[in-house]
């Protein structure tokens, strides 16, 4: 097997079987006509990416010309009507890879789309062919520079389950137009490139400027990359003398220059775009999205947080940070290098303000340095099956394969996590409905902080005020009820609910009182209420100013219709001005 794996013509066709394969699986399991949740593939991050390509070639960046609405129907990017202007936040790197792709796919529209305006489904469903083309050609080089490290059959190995054990399979395969599986396929390109020049004793200056085009459009595609991706110049350094070496030989004006003058040349269109939408050629189109948690990073929840974390959604991982500490202990060359570059990454995902990034699968800032973490997996790997202990072997084997079947589980049945940052009962659920547990649900304990947005879509939250974490929800003369929790009795538990305790902080801003109560009301299948118990928070307060914990417990009654709906909320009967938090209901 060995020697077969060494042939040119096995990795020709390893990567065409791939290819077929990644096609077939593309258009079969992806969401029904292309969608998921009821949205489109052009929805939200994915059309902001996705919507420089119809405004240019389409529409000639006319925002009257574009379809009407589609600004809302996507949610990815917003139309000024007076000014005649499309602000995307996003910057165009990914929309120049499928630009190729986006001009044959409207050839061909034109010929058999009724509606060759950029959006339809024909569109949607010629979307996936890019994804996978830049997929492959990741996978290729990242095989390409982890050859340098590993025996053939390894490298082969690492790359099979990167893709069926982590959530690369869904961005690549599924959600396709959002940017991770393109700079997965830009950071293998710098892997590959820097360690071809860096091995080189006469340093050919060709495969430098590849590796700078390579760094220009990460850096394009996402901004941030350029922090993390510079870290790569460390690549092979085993003591800070040689790291001390390696930034001067980069910073030197040969190296340094061709870089800076690369990044600026693919960013010229950007700012051309930034001054058409902003006045400015500098523009920071994010607005107020910024790193705030740079202080106190969530570091703990984006690994282990039911809220997208890291490991939780993707168990493999913990077999790559298994392959850092081998390095380490080992000393085997970059297994410092990258434990250190995996807990930077870490830290600077931690300390952005939306630190779980929206409606993920898993923490999904972290599917381009697989690259980097595919070889410590690598060496974890090839220690496993140099073991001469067949009980080892045959448990890692078990293991790698349950991996693989939770995160294909997962995402075949997957829909956004609307819980809290640590509700381990809607965790359980998701579970539950992925098949991946049986829940005999006992007990059930509904728990909001309001950090999530998809769990609040409709309340204001805000950093002015919170009893935990860094987001609170306001109340003022606009909101009348919010805090809102509604589910069918029979869908909380295998069992009638019989008893309830609920609790709630909240934060008066004034002496005055605030009228407000936090109500439970049980409704029949018709909506009558049936059931009524009202919490005067005034009663708990004793400090306007400070954060009071209101709780109760109730029985249920055992007339209760278990086909009714129970509804808890803070009812603002004055709209008087208040700040809740941390929301909390356990069923029995």
């Amino acid at each position: 097997m060995k020697q077969y794996m060494q042939g040119k013509w096995f990795e020709r066709w390893f990567f065409i079987v791939a290819t077929v394969a990644c096609l077939v699986l593309s258009n079969s399991i992806s969401y029904p006509g292309g969608k998921r949740d009821g949205q489109g593939r052009f929805w939200c991050d994915n059309a902001g990416y996705y919507v420089y390509l119809p405004a240019l070639f389409l529409y000639d960046f006319d925002a009257k010309q574009l379809p009407d609405g589609i600004d809302k129907r996507t949610c990815g990017f917003v139309i000024d009507h007076k000014k005649n202007k499309l602000y995307d936040k996003y910057t165009y790197g990914e929309a120049l890879l499928l630009a190729p792709f986006f001009l044959v796919t409207h050839l061909v529209a034109q010929s058999f789309d009724p509606k060759p305006d950029g959006f339809s489904l024909f569109y949607e469903k010629m979307m996936t062919i890019p994804a996978v083309f830049y997929l492959i050609l990741g996978l290729f080089f990242l095989r390409r520079f982890l050859v340098n490290y590993l025996e053939e059959r390894t490298t082969y190995l690492v790359i099979l389950f990167v893709v069926a054990g982590t959530n690369l399979y869904h961005y690549a395969l599924h959600d396709c137009l959002m940017s991770h599986v393109y700079s997965f396929f830009l950071f293998s390109l710098c892997l590959y490139f820097l360690k071809k020049f860096l091995d080189k004793d006469k340093k050919p200056y060709k495969l430098y400027l590849l590796f700078c085009l390579a760094v220009a459009l990460s850096v394009l595609t996402r901004p941030t990359n350029l922090v993390i991706i510079s870290l790569l110049a460390f690549l092979d350094t085993g003591s800070f003398r040689e790291a001390g070496r390696r930034i001067v030989f980069f910073l030197h004006p040969k190296y340094s220059l061709p870089l800076v003058a690369m990044i600026f040349i693919l960013y010229l269109p950007q700012m051309f775009y930034w001054h058409y939408v902003s006045g400015s050629y500098i523009h920071y189109s994010y607005e107020n999205e910024v790193f705030s948690n740079l202080g106190r990073p969530m570091m703990i929840p984006i690994w282990f947080s039911p809220l997208n974390g890291l490991f939780l959604y993707n168990p493999m991982v913990l077999l790559f940070i298994a392959g850092v500490v081998l390095m380490i202990v080992r000393k085997i060359r970059n297994g410092i290098f990258i434990g250190l570059l995996f807990l930077f990454m870490s830290y600077v995902f931690a300390s952005w303000e939306a630190w779980y990034f929206g409606g993920a699968f898993g923490s999904r800032p972290f599917i381009e340095f697989y690259t980097i973490l595919g070889l410590p997996f690598g060496y974890f790997l090839q220690f496993i099956l140099s073991r001469r202990n067949l009980f080892i072997r045959n448990v890692t084997w078990l293991t790698l394969f349950v991996f693989c079947w939770y995160n294909l589980m997962f995402i075949y049945h997957y829909t956004c996590y609307t819980g809290s940052i640590w509700s381990w009962d809607e965790f359980v659920l998701k579970l539950d409905a992925c098949h991946l547990y049986k829940d005999p649900r006992n007990t059930y304990t509904y728990i909001n902080d309001f950090e999530n947005p998809l769990q609040n879509s409709q309340s204001i939250l805000t950093h002015e005020a919170y009893h935990s974490k860094t987001l609170g929800l306001k109340m003022d003369t606009l909101e009348k009820f919010d805090g809102v929790f509604s589910r069918k009795l029979s869908m909380l538990l295998k069992h009638q609910v019989t008893r309830v305790h609920e609790s709630v902080w909240i934060k008066p801003l004034n002496p005055e009182k605030t009228k407000a109560s936090f109500i439970c009301s049980i409704t029949d299948f018709s909506g009558k209420c049936i059931f009524y118990k009202s919490l005067p928070m005034d009663d708990y307060i004793r400090n306007p100013g400070e954060w009071t914990k209101i709780e109760s417990e109730f029985y249920v009654p055992s007339w209760a219709d278990t086909t009714g709906m129970i509804n808890f909320y803070v009812w603002n009967t004055s709209k008087s001005k208040f700040f809740i938090d941390d929301m909390k209901i356990k069923f029995n």
